[in-house]
């Protein structure tokens, strides 16, 4: 897992904030149209879908895989069948995006870049921007010294992962000796094609290994829902925020700095770090092969990782609930694991240890 530098993500995010155009439109108005290119042989491309969209004069937009997912959703197109119809029958999954189009007649939002249609929403999406979360958290960082982590700007999200190294705690592994240290951290994530809310994410960082492990249980979050927007006709509108939006932006971004300064405190810290400790002690006691597939079933790991995480488990040798935890997060770091599946299965590590005694002894007799 790669991500960037937080020079290269702040270029980025300014980049996406100037080129980016939210509209609001019927689905009357919103249609499928074929369009066919030239490669450099001269040879025919396509063809292949576009939006097209009707404000004023046409708009057209090709459109990203996020983008037909949601659109198959919301038509409630069968995701394999509107698959299929991409590949084997363009013209067959146009007609049947228009048809369900005008009959839908609701109002929808559709969010562009760089000419790409990115994200079909409700109208009654808040659009919480990522240049905003920066604007409220990054001066935060800065004040009290966090070290930037990894951070990076994928497609569905945005994340900036810190850890404070002046706070540190040690988990005692007893029997498998050598004691790990960690520090406290934060992860802010954001998503603006409709991949998840904001949230401000506690995290455990082991820098022997530069494992990280995401608390989801002690975090906080804020979907991005608001009240329906009357003021646009009959087209496609350009989308901008009112007075009475803009103010409840503001006062919302002022909540995230709130929550930021408040969310990891010292007994926080410590508690997660108890967490982590107790696994220390929870060994496992059946087949390992057998509780690592119990365990990939439960988190929704694919075949490869399950194989991964049996892989790091085995040669880590700490063979309890803490050393499984660690297997999923060493596997978050390997080169081929994306940054949005790595942060996943970072989750997935936090996720594992808040397991109660009665769910472990369950995954164990699987």
């Amino acid at each position: 897992m790669r991500g960037l530098s937080l020079q290269a993500l702040a270029t980025e995010i300014e980049r996406q904030a100037e080129s980016k155009k939210d509209y609001i439109a019927p689905t009357s108005k919103l249609a499928m149209e074929l369009s066919s290119t030239t490669a450099e042989d001269g040879t025919p491309v396509g063809p292949f879908p576009v939006l097209t969209m009707q404000n004023g004069a046409a708009k057209h937009f090709s459109m990203t895989p996020i983008f037909h997912d949601q659109l198959a959703t919301r038509l409630e197109i069968p995701s394999k069948y509107y698959d299929r119809m991409q590949v084997e029958a363009p013209a067959l999954l146009a007609g049947n995006v228009n048809h369900w189009l005008k009959a839908q007649n609701k109002k929808v939002m559709v969010r562009t870049l760089d000419g790409k249609a990115r994200a079909f929403m409700s109208d009654r999406y808040r659009p919480l921007d990522n240049i905003d979360l920066a604007e409220a958290v990054l001066p935060i960082i800065s004040d009290r010294k966090w070290e930037i982590r990894d951070c990076d700007l994928t497609e569905r999200k945005l994340y900036i992962k810190v850890v404070n190294p002046a706070i540190s705690a040690v988990v005692k592994r007893g029997q498998h000796g050598g004691d790990h240290l960690v520090h406290p951290g934060l992860m802010f994530s954001n998503s603006e094609v409709g991949m998840g809310a904001v949230r401000v994410t506690p995290t455990l960082h082991w820098p022997h290994c530069f494992n990280i492990a995401l608390m989801d249980e002690a975090g906080t979050s804020r979907f991005h829902t608001g009240r329906r927007d009357e003021r646009f006709g009959d087209l496609a509108t350009e989308f901008f925020a009112d007075a009475t939006r803009q103010a409840d932006d503001k006062a919302f971004w002022m909540k995230v700095r709130d929550v930021v300064s408040s969310t990891l405190t010292e007994e926080l810290f410590r508690r997660l770090v108890a967490k982590f400790n107790q696994a220390t002690e929870a060994v496992i006691d059946g087949d390992v092969v057998q509780v690592v597939t119990a365990t990939a079933k439960r988190l929704g790991l694919r075949e490869s990782e399950q194989a991964s995480v049996l892989k790091h488990l085995i040669s880590g040798g700490d063979l309890s609930l803490y050393g499984l935890s660690g297997a999923i997060t060493k596997m978050a770091q390997d080169a081929a694991v994306d940054y949005d599946r790595g942060t996943e299965l970072e989750r997935a590590g936090g996720e594992i240890i808040e397991l109660s005694r009665s769910e472990w002894k369950e995954l164990q007799a699987a």
